[in-house]
């Protein structure tokens, strides 16, 4: 099995408890999880981290009180998502983010390119998580993305937000991974 990525508990904790299902912990505590994607420079390589930063009281179910990180490798799964990569628009008129979700297959988003209709291609950075920032006004503009998954595969989502789109709306691509 391919372990692309390492799931990282970071809290007070070192020592897991014997017998501990951390899938059953987690699936009763899910609210108190606060997931962050982050890239880890390691000896020159980059490494695909998951940074999940857990209440005490969900940690000490799963380890006992000490100080550290626990490392958990888990294989990724390919995941069909009904209906096409949406985009949810924030910002202002200098500036546009979007969160990026219902991205099916196996890997992660790791390139965000949008185009408005009286502009080219422009690189959009991560601002956190899976939430992609550009400057520049593209307000009235009908909105086209490419989206780059960590598997190197690239879809081109056409005119997803019409000229009229707004602010705190979601637009639906017709096409997914």
């Amino acid at each position: 099995m391919d372990y692309p990525a390492v799931l990282v508990f970071r809290s007070c904790a070192s020592m897991i408890h014997s017998g501990a299902s951390l899938m059953q912990a987690l699936s009763k505590s899910l609210q108190q999880i606060f997931v962050h994607q982050t890239e880890l420079k390691e000896a020159g390589a980059t490494r695909q981290t998951i940074t999940s930063d857990l209440s005490m009281p969900m940690f000490t179910k799963i380890a006992q009180y000490k100080a550290g990180i626990i490392p958990v490798k888990y294989p990724r799964v390919s995941c069909y998502k009904r209906g096409g990569v949406k985009f949810e628009l924030n910002g202002n008129p200098y500036w546009i983010t979007a969160l990026v979700y219902n991205v099916g297959g196996v890997s992660e988003v790791t390139a965000v390119i949008i185009k408005g209709s009286n502009s080219g291609w422009l690189q959009m950075s991560r601002n956190w998580g899976q939430v992609w920032q550009t400057g520049g006004s593209l307000v009235g503009q009908s909105l086209s993305f490419q989206v780059t998954t960590s598997d190197d595969k690239t879809i081109e989502c056409d005119n997803v937000a019409p000229g009229n789109w707004q602010f705190r709306q979601t637009y639906e691509g017709r096409v997914n991974f």
